[in-house]
């Protein structure tokens, strides 16, 4: 075996990835308070769509030919072509900045071995992160969705009788585009009048 490879071979087994689990969940908030700034064209609930540029950041990582420059230009271009909001907070600008020159330093602190183990570490915290950030805005409106009918109806009889469907409080789901599609009646009605409203 030759000295780089018994190098390289001595380096890895110093290595632990458990060291390194605290840099990935700070990289991880760096990345995802800049997505609070990024409003996706896109609807959809994909990892894709969910991670906006800081996945395209990631592979872009991966090939170890971009520097910290470089990459925060190609970054906020990708934002500015695919969000709704196309200036960036300072907050958020500090957040992808901090997220690309951590993650850059640690990969190059890193084995070869470990790094496209750690980058996509990095992506499904991102991505839990951002999807958490979800599922408590669902829940909000929700609750925001029955408030509005108990103001309306008073109580869930009542909400029964005009929907002409047992309806209880507690089982009312997130008032989502598809739950507008696929209601009727004063149902439809309903959701559709809190939407319009929520706006």
């Amino acid at each position: 075996m030759g000295l780089k490879n018994k190098y390289v071979v001595a380096q890895s087994q110093k290595f632990k990835f458990s060291n390194i689990k605290e840099k990935i969940e700070e990289i991880a908030h760096h990345f995802a308070t800049y997505l609070d700034d990024f409003w996706g064209k896109s609807s959809s609930n994909s990892k894709h769509a969910t991670m906006g540029p800081v996945g395209k950041v990631l592979e872009k990582v991966k090939t170890a030919e971009w520097g910290k420059d470089d990459l925060l230009g190609y970054t906020i271009r990708v934002h500015e072509m695919n969000s709704d909001k196309g200036y960036l907070s300072d907050e958020a600008l500090e957040g992808l900045e901090q997220g690309i020159t951590e993650v850059l330093k640690l990969v190059d602190d890193i084995p070869l071995q470990a790094k496209s183990k750690a980058i996509e570490h990095i992506g499904y915290a991102v991505y839990y992160k951002q999807r958490k950030k979800d599922f408590e805005y669902y829940e909000q409106v929700k609750q925001e969705f029955v408030s509005f009918l108990k103001e309306k109806y008073g109580t869930e009889e009542e909400v029964s009788e005009s929907w002409k469907e047992e309806v209880s409080f507690d089982d009312i789901r997130y008032p989502s585009k598809s739950q507008l599609q696929d209601a009727c009646g004063q149902r439809k009605e309903d959701i559709k009048k809190f939407r319009e409203d929520l706006k």
